[in-house]
């Protein structure tokens, strides 16, 4: 992970941690939110700060998750200020409660088809939300 990762993030890191054993974060200077590591990410309230990012909401105007993270768990990324998610085919769950009152989430972008893309999200994606598939 951390060759592609070093390439992609050559920003200066405003802050990083782990969202739990085996996966990582980190958010750059130019709004970046990196989600990388392996498995499932944890499953958060419904509150603005109770993520490990929680302080950089209005910061993260891109969400890049990285190849080898499996899912996406309720409210993972409520409220940023992302207009832009990359969602690799790794995935294979997303709870449809992550993008909860992402006000200005235009597009989703995952590596897979429509097809497997439809199967892996809860309830829908928000109706005013762009999908590009493979």
């Amino acid at each position: 992970y951390l060759s592609s990762f070093n390439v992609i993030c050559s920003d200066s890191v405003v802050a990083s941690g782990s969202v739990n054993s085996t996966v990582y974060w980190m958010l750059n200077d130019t709004g970046y939110l990196y989600i990388y590591g392996e498995g499932a990410m944890n499953d958060y309230p419904d509150d603005m700060f109770s993520k490990p990012w929680g302080d950089y909401l209005y910061d993260i105007q891109y969400i890049e998750i990285e190849d080898g993270i499996t899912s996406i768990e309720a409210n993972a990324f409520s409220y940023t200020s992302a207009y832009r998610i990359s969602i690799p085919k790794s995935v294979e769950y997303i709870s449809w409660s992550a993008v909860n009152e992402c006000d200005y989430l235009e597009t989703i972008s995952y590596a897979g088809t429509l097809a497997e893309y439809d199967a892996i999200v809860t309830d829908g994606t928000p109706p005013d939300v762009d999908v590009y598939t493979n």
